[in-house]
C-alpha cells in the first residue's frame, strides 16, 4: 500500500499529463469518428447503389483490420504514398477517428433505420423537404435511439489510444512504461494507472448505462 501511495504522490502528476493525452486524443477520435461515421452511415442507407456499396466496403475493410495497423499506416506509409507527413499526435487521433467510424457508422445506421418510415414522409407532407425532414426530424430521433451504444463505442476509443503508446506518444500507458523503467515498480505503477482508467471511463459506462433506461422508458 505504502508504495502505491508513493507512485500515487510522487508521480503523480507525470501521469495525469498522459491521461489529458490519453482524453484529447479520444475525444479528436470521437469527434472525428461520428463525423466520418454519419457520412458512412448516409452512404449506406441511400437508394444509390454505388454509395451503398462503398460504404459498406469501408465498414468492413476497417472493422477487418487491426486498430494498430492502421495506426502504423498512417505515420508509415501516409508520407510514402502521398507525401503527407503527420506527426505521431495526429496519426493517433486520425487513427482513432478512422477506426472508430466504422462502429459508429452501424450504429448511427442502426437508429436512422431504426425511425419509422412514417415521421419522415409527415414531416415533408408538412412542406419540409428531403434534407430538412433528415436533419430536423428523423436526425434527432436517431441521435436518442443511438446514444446508449454510442457510449460503448466511445470506451473502445478510450482503450484503444493505449496502444498510439507505440508511436511515442505520451499518453497514459506510454507514461506507465517510462515510470516503471525509472521506478523499477512495475506493479505499483499498472495498478495506479487500470485505477486512473477505471475513473476515466466508469463515468461514461454509468453514462451509458443511464441512457439506456431513459430511452427504454421513452420507446
Amino acid at each position: 500500500m505504502t508504495s502505491l501511495t508513493d507512485i500515487a504522490t510522487r508521480h503523480g502528476g507525470f501521469l495525469m499529463q498522459g491521461a489529458q493525452m490519453t482524453l484529447v486524443l479520444s475525444a479528436v477520435g470521437v469527434v472525428l469518428g461520428i463525423t466520418i461515421g454519419l457520412v458512412i452511415a448516409l452512404g449506406r442507407i441511400s437508394h444509390r447503389p454505388v454509395l451503398s456499396g462503398v460504404s459498406g466496403l469501408y465498414i468492413d475493410v476497417v472493422r477487418s483490420v487491426p486498430f494498430v495497423v492502421v495506426l502504423i499506416w498512417l505515420f508509415y506509409a501516409l508520407p510514402v504514398v502521398t507525401g503527407l507527413k503527420l506527426t505521431a499526435i495526429q496519426s493517433g487521433a486520425v487513427a482513432l477517428g478512422i477506426y472508430a467510424s466504422a462502429y459508429f457508422g452501424e450504429v448511427i445506421r442502426a437508429g436512422l433505420l431504426a425511425v419509422p418510415t412514417g415521421e419522415s414522409e409527415a414531416a415533408v407532407a408538412q412542406g419540409m423537404t428531403r434534407l430538412q425532414a433528415l436533419r430536423r426530424v428523423v436526425l434527432p430521433i436517431a441521435v436518442r435511439k443511438t446514444l446508449p451504444p454510442m457510449t460503448s463505442t466511445i470506451v473502445i476509443v478510450i482503450k484503444d489510444s493505449a496502444i498510439v503508446s507505440v508511436l511515442g506518444v505520451a499518453e497514459l500507458t506510454f507514461q506507465a512504461g517510462s515510470l516503471s523503467s525509472f521506478t523499477f515498480r512495475p506493479l505499483e505503477v499498472l495498478t495506479v494507472v487500470g485505477v486512473m482508467y477505471v475513473v476515466m471511463i466508469y463515468p461514461v459506462t454509468l453514462l451509458g448505462a443511464y441512457l439506456h433506461r431513459r430511452v427504454a422508458r421513452m420507446a
